[in-house]
């Protein structure tokens, strides 16, 4: 009945520096860009070869209620190998939030955008 996640949405402070980031420093791929509505900005990134697309959505106060940037989105980004995706954004300037760690499920990490959203990044255990 239900098929694959499509979008997720994180909450940002300024859309044109997270694009920034998201594409240039996380290498990921620009799926949209456009006008919702006005002054309502629509913007898409995925992983490379990935399907569900991250919606960078500016933060706002609203009749939904308040929707802020920061904190933990429970998104969990898979990596082949963890100790060069942690060393591959260490070098392009990533702030690592927790340190990598070997746990009975994965070889693990976590990092922050610039607006303090943090990801954790798992190389699963093979057995």
């Amino acid at each position: 009945m239900l098929g694959h996640v499509t979008h997720v949405t994180v909450y940002v402070n300024d859309q044109d520096a997270a694009l920034d980031f998201y594409r240039d420093k996380l290498g990921f791929e620009l799926v949209t860009d456009s006008d919702m509505q006005p002054g309502m900005r629509w913007l898409t990134v995925r992983p490379p070869g990935g399907q569900a697309q991250i919606v960078l959505f500016k933060a706002f106060d609203g009749p939904m209620g308040k929707k802020e940037a920061g904190g933990w989105t429970g998104m969990v980004l898979h990596c082949e190998n963890r100790d060069a995706a942690h060393a591959e954004l260490l070098a392009r300037g990533v702030k690592i939030a927790q340190e990598p760690r070997d746990l009975p499920w994965g070889r693990d990490f976590s990092f922050e955008d610039p607006d303090g959203n943090m990801f954790n990044v798992v190389e699963p255990v093979r057995h």
